[in-house]
């Protein structure tokens, strides 16, 4: 049930996306889709390891990118988030970053508080 649900999520998140680009021809938005498939997976790859604090992997993930992700001017093919739409570098990553994720979310546990 909760890989339904972060797929349910992630779609929405997909066309709201989709609906905004076509409406206000932005490129920006496009890229909403891909992003978030990619931040979800980071974060749910990191939740068994991690447990609960893993919802910070996408803000450190987004200030790597900021801090090191750019080499005179162009992004490093492993930042992901700033490449263009139809980077296939990108695309994939965020394909295997949900996968990842989702299979993570349902063969492990995620740590236990102590």
């Amino acid at each position: 049930m909760d890989a339904g649900l972060v797929l349910t999520v992630v779609a929405a998140a997909v066309l709201a996306g989709l609906v905004i680009g076509s409406l206000l021809d932005s490129p920006s938005a496009l890229a909403v889709g891909r992003n978030t498939c990619f931040l979800v997976g980071l974060m749910l790859c990191a939740r068994p390891l991690m447990g609960a604090p893993a919802v910070m992997a996408p803000v450190v993930w987004l200030l790597a990118v900021m801090l090191f992700g750019f080499g005179q001017g162009h992004p490093y093919f492993w930042s992901v988030l700033p490449r263009a739409n139809g980077d296939p570098i990108a695309l994939t990553a965020a394909a295997v970053a949900l996968a990842g994720g989702l299979t993570c979310q349902l063969t492990l546990r995620p740590r236990a508080a102590s």
